[in-house]
């Protein structure tokens, strides 16, 4: 952070439109998606850090819904990230708004008035009908792999000093975002990995990869590989009521990894909201453009070539979210080309329980 007696760092290029447009504000409401992953968490505090050394504005990081991933609630807490939960009555209040990792017109954040949005950084396709708030400073590269990476490039360019607690948050955020570089990285995300390597904790970012996970995370492991379905070279998932919105894009990534699979579809729900991922291994396939049209008019997505996700309202009748499941599976096999009666589940029918085949190694053993 810096001192009182330091002067703030000169910003040049993109940074320096940016706090150009913070000219007269002097307290500002950092605003990630709902139910945040590390690249939204990253960034946020990123962004902070990036502020506390070019400006006088005072921040503070908030979200909306809940943080259910184990990993993810490490983070804050070993990386002591200063980050709270908010309600909608409560962004309402803010007369300056930044919004890192989200659209402002997105359903999976709390959306401040337009006329209190100052910044929106993003990295994620954006829709055909999404509109800036006036006077809003914009940073979209959908080119890029994570929102954590385009912060790090200000902290870079700008010559920012970064301390380890901030470099591990914004280096874990682009390594998540881009699945350990194995999904819609870009040249210039390593690029920025590989300057925040040096200022990072390898000790912190080994705890919060290996933090324990609850028993209930299992669980839906057992109800995504339960539920699948194979058509053709595409594998879906129905995981149901869910508590945890954020795992359905883990199982999506899980199912990606069956052998022969090209592409992979989650979706779960929640009071009446329907949480679906799509992944895929086909370059140019644009998973986010397809994930925009699944969301249709009733909801909202985002995403990149290889994986995207997005939100769907539906009815919060447990009949109705069931039904509306399976239609959101039903469309997404169709836009493929695929038609789900010709499916077949994961697991092959003519295998026997586990606990039959350990009897029968045993008796091979003893023959032995």
């Amino acid at each position: 952070m810096t001192k009182k007696s330091d002067p703030p760092i000169e910003p040049q290029g993109k940074l320096k439109e940016l706090v150009d447009a913070l000219a007269n504000v002097d307290r500002l409401l950092i605003l990630t998606h709902n139910n945040p992953d590390p690249d939204s968490i990253g960034s946020a505090l990123g962004l902070r850090h990036v502020l506390q050394h070019t400006t006088k504005v005072k921040s503070r990081l908030a979200y909306g819904g809940n943080v259910g991933r184990a990993e993810n609630r490490a983070m804050i807490t070993l990386l002591r990230v200063p980050i709270h939960e908010i309600t909608a009555k409560q962004v309402a209040r803010y007369k300056n708004v930044a919004i890192v990792d989200a659209l402002p017109d997105a359903q999976n954040i709390l959306a401040p008035a337009a006329r209190s949005c100052r910044i929106v950084i993003d990295h994620h396709l954006r829709r055909a009908k999404s509109k800036e708030p006036p006077n809003c400073f914009s940073d979209f590269r959908p080119q890029y792999g994570a929102t954590s990476t385009i912060i790090t490039e200000y902290v870079k360019t700008n010559n920012i000093p970064l301390n380890a607690r901030v470099a591990t948050a914004l280096y874990y955020g682009i390594k998540t975002d881009i699945r350990d570089l194995g999904r819609d990285k870009r040249d210039v995300d390593l690029a920025m990995m590989q300057f925040l390597f040096p200022k990072i904790s390898l000790r912190w970012l080994w705890k919060i990869e290996r933090t324990p996970v609850p028993r209930e995370y299992f669980r839906y492991f057992a109800v995504a590989i339960n539920s699948a379905v194979i058509v053709g070279d595409a594998i879906v998932s129905d995981l149901g009521g869910t508590d945890f919105p954020e795992v359905v894009a883990e199982m999506a990534d899980f199912l990606l990894k069956v052998k022969g699979m090209r592409w992979s579809f989650c979706v779960g729900s929640k009071n009446g909201k329907l949480f679906f991922s799509a992944r895929t291994l086909r370059r140019g396939r644009r998973a986010g453009a397809l994930a925009a049209r699944l969301a249709g008019r009733k909801g909202s997505a985002g995403g990149h070539d290889r994986s995207a996700g997005g939100i769907v309202e539906a009815d919060a009748a447990p009949e109705a979210e069931a039904k509306a499941r399976q239609e959101l599976i039903e469309r997404f096999l169709r836009s493929l080309g695929r038609e789900f009666a010709a499916g077949q589940g994961l697991l092959p029918r003519d295998v026997p329980p586990p606990e039959e085949r350990v009897d029968e190694l045993s008796e091979n053993e003893e023959k032995k």
